[in-house]
């Protein structure tokens, strides 16, 4: 358990690196399609700010696909689609809930 923990630590600090510099110095991606890692599926506005009680899933939340579904292999975005539906899900009702 305690090596999980320090995996979860080293990631935690990868996140938070990547969010303060913005930009990837282990991969050297264009910073101008750089977005800050958030959780929680969470919606933005275009100051990269939470939309408080706004939740996102599936390919409207992200997709390696652009801004539809891929036909041409079918269920390739389901996993994300599932995952993310849920994780929205449980957000949302988190917020309701305060």
């Amino acid at each position: 358990m305690d090596e999980l923990a320090d995996k979860r630590a080293v990631l935690q600090k990868q996140i938070d690196d990547y969010n303060k510099h913005g930009q990837d110095s282990e991969f050297y991606k264009n910073p101008d399609y750089l977005h800050k890692l958030t959780e929680n599926c969470q919606v933005l506005d275009d100051d990269d700010k939470v939309i408080p009680g706004l939740y996102s899933a599936g390919s409207d939340a992200n997709t390696i696909y652009a801004d539809s579904y891929n036909f041409t292999l079918p269920g390739n975005t389901m996993g994300f689609a599932v995952n993310s539906g849920r994780i929205a899900g449980l957000e949302a009702a988190k917020y309701i809930a305060k």
